[in-house]
C-alpha cells in the first residue's frame, strides 16, 4: 500500500501543500511577535491563532531563556491589546480594512529610498530584524537570535503570500481568457 502512495501525484501534492502550509504558519508566527512593534492598521482576523501562539512561544522561550524573555512576551502583549484597540477605532470610524490585513509597514516607510509597501515588506522589514537582532545580542543572545529569526519569518511569510497572490491573478486571467473563448464560441 506504501508503494501506491509514493506514486500518486495528488498524495505528493498534498503532503507539499500541508508542509508548505506550516511553514507558513511557523513563519507567520514568528513575523507576528515582531510586526505589532512595527507596523499599524491590522485587519479584524490579523492577529488571531498566530498573535496566540506567537505568545506561547514567547513564554515557552520566557521559561527556557530567562527574563529577558518575560520582558519581550510583556511587551509583545502590550503592543497587541494597542493594535487590536487601534484596528477597532478604525473600523468604528468608517475604515475598510481586508480582514486578514496584515497591517502598514509604517516603521520601514520611513526609510528615504523606500517608496511602495512592497518594498518595504520584502526587503527592510527584514533587514530592520537582522540588524535590530544584531544590535540585541550583546544585551541578550536569544532576543537577538530570535529577533533575527523573526526577519527570516518575516521573508518567508511575504515570499509565500507573493507567490499566492501571483497564481491567483494568473488564475483570473486564464479565466478571462476561457470566458472570452467560450464567449466566442456561443456566437458561432
Amino acid at each position: 500500500m506504501q508503494g501506491d502512495q509514493n506514486h500518486n501525484p495528488d498524495s505528493w501534492k498534498e503532503t507539499n501543500a500541508s508542509g508548505l502550509g506550516l511553514l507558513y504558519f511557523a513563519s507567520n508566527v514568528l513575523a507576528t511577535s515582531i510586526a505589532v512593534f512595527i507596523r499599524r492598521g491590522f485587519g479584524r482576523e490579523a492577529l488571531s491563532w498566530n498573535s496566540l501562539f506567537a505568545f506561547l512561544l514567547l513564554l515557552f522561550l520566557a521559561g527556557a531563556e530567562g527574563p529577558a524573555f518575560v520582558l519581550f512576551a510583556g511587551a509583545f502583549t502590550a503592543a497587541q491589546i494597542y493594535r487590536r484597540i487601534e484596528t477597532f477605532r478604525i473600523i468604528r470610524g468608517g475604515g475598510i480594512v481586508h480582514s486578514q490585513y496584515a497591517g502598514y509597514p509604517y516603521v520601514a516607510m520611513k526609510v528615504p529610498f523606500v517608496k511602495t509597501e512592497h518594498r518595504a515588506k520584502e526587503l527592510i522589514e527584514p533587514l530592520f530584524c537582522f540588524i535590530t537582532g544584531l544590535l540585541l545580542c550583546p544585551v541578550s543572545v536569544g532576543i537577538g537570535g530570535y529577533v533575527a529569526l523573526c526577519g527570516i519569518g518575516f521573508m518567508v511569510r511575504y515570499g509565500i503570500d507573493d507567490a499566492v497572490a501571483r497564481k491567483r491573478i494568473e488564475r483570473m486571467q486564464d479565466a478571462r481568457i476561457e470566458h472570452e473563448w467560450y464567449s466566442e464560441q456561443t456566437r458561432r
